[in-house]
């Protein structure tokens, strides 16, 4: 694995050239010049670890035994959490075979606090840990899939008409007719209002901040008093003291809030009041039918009756005024999106990601009982720390300067690339 001699750098972060050029940062104190050290330029970090396959489709690895896929991606290669969900969130071979029993395990043994003395016990049948053998097993599929609904498949008590349906009459198929339309048209309304309350609970936060959950530093758990976006190539991210610039900083300030309209079609109750009122005539016309001369052969006199073809003949996925796909808003009025392989324990280890942080200055590692840092731990300097997003929070021991925490995960993986990947982040470490 190569690194990027051009864009990848360690120490070379810091545009040496734009520090010596930049003199804005001197002062005058009339007996000479003070020069303040201006602050890093970032630079962008690049790292080209895979090779250009150019038009090449195969996929070798595939092509390997199961067997031997089992020990390339079994726990004991030292595979972390976050490698089995990227894997699960990039290929959907990997989300199928990850199933929830896999990271079940994987929570067990990389995410609990109190492990038991053999983590991978013989849960399975087989007595054989599943994160043991991913490829060599049988799983079935488990995708649920978000299937296209049919309105007429909601069950309804509207009138329907006894007898077969080829014998019934004008009246009946009018007064059946009538009441499906109806119960179609009420159901309508009430996703609407549901797409309308969501609607209006998306106008209600237009504008007002967006607050960031409190985050967790070692054991302790700090409120979040600003976000610091990550800078860009050729920008300075701290100011002369180190404090991040106002415009970096978001301090719940989301002025320019994206206000999503709902998109759907809109349906009246006026409609709805004259359906019922032509529904009450259509039945009391049905029950008290007039009475004519010769009523008894006015059927034979009339043209032959049969009842037309309904909706129900016809396919829901091509009928877009009948079919509809469920809809489920969230508390905060944004479509809950379907989640086609539900896994309880995937989204767990997932959110374990986010929980881990890591102070620039000082910090409590998670895996010695020590104070580690950013710079010490990773050995990053500051200017490649400043590409990456993160939040500040209140510092009890001082007020003025807050606490800068970074996403560990984003870190080591910033590492990674600064340092030519995991081999060349052990060697940098230890050299």
């Amino acid at each position: 694995m190569d690194v990027d001699s051009v864009d990848s750098t360690r120490s070379d972060s810091v545009d040496r050239h734009a520090v010596d050029s930049d003199v804005g940062g001197s002062q005058y104190d009339g007996k000479g010049v003070k020069r303040i050290r201006p602050p890093p330029v970032t630079k962008l970090i690049r790292w080209n670890d895979l090779q250009n396959w150019y038009s090449r489709k195969d996929t070798p690895l595939l092509t390997l035994p199961p067997e031997l896929l089992d020990r390339i991606f079994s726990l004991e290669t030292g595979l972390a959490v976050r490698d089995y969900v990227a894997l699960a969130g990039v290929n959907r071979m990997f989300r199928r075979l990850f199933d929830d029993a896999v990271f079940k395990e994987i929570c067990l043994h990389r995410l609990s606090s109190d492990k038991p003395a053999n983590p991978l016990t013989a849960n399975p049948p087989s007595g054989v840990p599943f994160t043991s053998q991913i490829f060599s097993r049988d799983v079935p599929e488990w995708k649920i899939s978000n299937t296209t609904t049919s309105l007429l498949d909601i069950p309804s008590n509207t009138y329907t008409p006894r007898g077969k349906r080829k014998d019934w009459s004008r009246a009946q198929y009018a007064v059946y007719r009538q009441e499906r339309d109806i119960h179609l048209m009420k159901h309508r309304l009430d996703r609407y209002k549901a797409g309308c309350q969501a609607s209006e609970k998306r106008k209600a936060t237009s504008g007002k901040p967006i607050e960031h959950p409190p985050v967790k530093d070692g054991t302790a758990t700090r409120q979040v008093i600003g976000v610091v976006r990550g800078c860009r190539p050729g920008e300075r991210p701290f100011g002369p003291k180190g404090e991040a610039t106002d415009q970096q900083i978001a301090r719940y300030d989301h002025s320019t809030y994206e206000q999503r309209v709902l998109g759907v079609h809109e349906w009246s109750e006026n409609r709805l009041v004259e359906l019922e009122a032509e529904l009450k005539a259509l039945i009391h016309e049905a029950e008290h039918p007039a009475e004519h001369p010769g009523s008894e052969d006015e059927d034979e006199r009339c043209e032959p009756w049969s009842v037309p073809s309904t909706p129900e003949s016809v396919d829901p996925s091509e009928d877009k005024m009948f079919a509809f796909e469920p809809s489920d808003w969230g508390e905060d009025g944004y479509r809950v999106i379907h989640d086609f392989w539900p896994s309880p324990y995937r989204n767990k280890a997932a959110a374990s990601l986010y929980e881990r942080r890591i102070n620039k200055t000082v910090g409590l590692s998670f895996v010695k009982c020590s104070w580690q840092t950013a710079n010490d731990l990773y050995k990053l300097t500051d200017a490649e720390l400043a590409t990456l997003k993160h939040v500040l929070a209140a510092n009890p021991l001082n007020k003025a300067t807050p606490r800068r925490l970074f996403l560990e995960t984003a870190v080591e993986a910033l590492a990674y690339r600064a340092h030519g990947g995991p081999v060349g982040h052990a060697n940098y470490q230890y050299a």
